[in-house]
């Protein structure tokens, strides 16, 4: 459930240089703003935390709603609005449960996106998007929640199959989640010797 309309916007002044800005144009115009950690903006800015989220095998989990038009199938990262009280962590982990049936291992920050939407009907709104890195296995397919499929896909793969359309902030998320994946299988391997 995300937390809505905002009387307040963030305070913009607060953030560092970001590493990319995209514009898009559906359903209206908006602007993604890219934040590289370490900046974390306030929790109560911040409407969401979905997950680039690799198996051990490599292999990155995707999961398919409906499209706004309720029909066209809708491949996306796991994720979604952070419940009063919750961390981004508790989040996804809650998330990922429900809507992919599996079970986050371990997770890192990767970033963050201000979404400014200046022509949202219920007037300007501007709020921030979190993505983190996840480790995942998981469990027997029983959908309860809004995703009716889960599928696997490798890298390669990722950036046609997820519904973004071009994004360049898929890329950064694609590129530095494959980082944070081989950071922590270097990190598995050292433990096991």
């Amino acid at each position: 459930m995300a937390r809505g309309f905002r009387a307040t916007l963030p305070d913009k002044s607060l953030e560092p240089t970001p590493r990319l800005v995209e514009t898009h144009d559906q359903p209206r115009p908006w602007t993604a703003t890219w934040f590289d950690p370490p900046f974390l903006p306030e929790l109560d800015h911040v409407d969401q935390a979905y997950g680039i989220c690799f198996t051990k095998e490599g292999e990155i989990l995707l999961i398919c709603s409906h499209d706004v038009d309720g029909v066209t199938p809708y491949w996306n990262l796991p994720g979604g609005g952070l419940m009063p009280g919750e961390t981004l962590e508790q989040c996804l982990t809650r998330e990922v449960a429900e809507e992919a049936c599996a079970r986050v291992i371990g997770s890192r920050y990767l970033g963050c996106q201000r979404v400014d939407d200046l022509e949202h009907p219920d007037g300007p709104q501007s709020f921030y998007q979190a993505r983190l890195w996840a480790r995942v296995e998981l469990d027997r397919w029983d959908p309860r929640h809004e995703a009716f499929e889960r599928r696997l896909v490798t890298p390669a793969e990722f950036l046609s199959v997820l519904a973004w359309g071009p994004s360049l902030t898929a890329a950064v998320i694609l590129e530095d989640g494959l980082r944070l994946d081989a950071e922590a299988k270097l990190s598995e391997r050292v433990t096991d010797t």
